[in-house]
């Protein structure tokens, strides 16, 4: 197996910023290790789908929905008098 120079990798950081990036790499790892975002994902894809499955439902509907609240109004003030 070829060895690698990682003399040509390492970089002098000023100990603040090394421990600024050993936290920044803390975190990449953390987030990368937890699925929680995953399952976030999916309930806002499925919302989604939900959502253009409502508004085409309705679109396509549209008029029948009306008349139903039309006569609906209709027997109500029908009744009231």
């Amino acid at each position: 197996m070829p060895s690698i120079d990682t003399t040509l990798f390492s970089l002098r950081l000023h100990p603040k910023q090394d421990l600024t990036m050993r936290k920044l790499m803390n975190i990449s790892r953390r987030f990368l290790r937890e699925d929680e975002g995953a399952s976030l994902a999916e309930y806002a894809l499925l919302l989604g789908v939900i959502t253009v499955a409502l508004i085409t439902v309705i679109t396509q509907f549209r008029d029948s929905i009306s008349n139903i609240f039309s006569r609906t109004t209709n027997t109500l003030n029908s009744a009231g008098t």
